[in-house]
């Protein structure tokens, strides 16, 4: 399908309809495509809403009808947490100490970031024999 067509078909599903559209990491600081998708879905139900994630100050201000809300990192001591929550069975990660030191220096790169944490400690679950 050409844009054009994608378009009229995404506004004829929206007219009327009241949605709630999450855009996660956003990362394109183009406005002017952020202007384009404002209008395409201008013809939703009243109450619909669009939340944004970005770790870019510049790119909430330009989203923002409200105030954007800065989250802050997970300290090293909650991400170490959520590492070994995620890479052990309950109990588990006191047979492996060498691999929750190495948790330990995965969680340091992953500076905060739960996501990156999460996402790297599941793949350590797969990996290891209990």
């Amino acid at each position: 399908m050409e844009i054009e067509q994608l378009q009229r078909l995404l506004r004829e599903k929206l007219t009327g309809q009241k949605f709630l559209l999450v855009l996660g990491d956003v990362w394109n600081e183009d406005r002017a495509k952020w202007v384009e998708l404002r209008s395409l879905i201008r013809a939703c139900g009243d109450g619909s809403k669009i939340v944004v994630t970005t770790r870019s100050r510049s790119i909430a201000s330009m989203m923002g009808t409200v105030p954007f809300h800065d989250l802050e990192a997970l300290s090293l001591q909650d991400s170490l947490s959520l590492f070994v929550k995620w890479a052990f069975k309950e109990g588990e990660e006191e047979k492996h100490p060498d691999l929750v030191m190495i948790g330990e220096e995965i969680v340091k790169k992953c500076r905060g970031v739960p996501l990156a944490v999460k996402t790297l400690a599941s793949l350590l679950f797969s990996k290891y024999e209990t």
